[in-house]
């Protein structure tokens, strides 16, 4: 695998155990609340929403890619 390919790969492993982390917190299903985060003032509960928002966005954005990397004919080398 290419080094730009491979930091790429890292980066959306690290970011999808962050944002694993960050959805257990809030509440791992729908309408579910955390039981910490449902202490938090509001404007804390919804940042921390918004965060998970754009870390599922970027983390999706990451996935195209490293498909990108087969899909332009440059896949991983071993």
């Amino acid at each position: 695998m290419e080094p730009h390919q491979q930091r790429v790969v890292d980066e959306q492993k690290e970011l999808d155990a962050r944002l694993l982390k960050l959805h257990q917190f809030i509440g791992e299903h729908p309408g579910e609340v955390g039981p910490i985060f449902g202490k938090l003032p509001p404007r804390d509960q919804v940042w921390l929403t918004l965060q998970a928002y754009y870390m599922d966005g970027y983390n999706s954005i990451l996935k195209q890619r490293i498909a990108a990397f087969y899909i332009a004919g440059l896949p991983p080398k071993a």
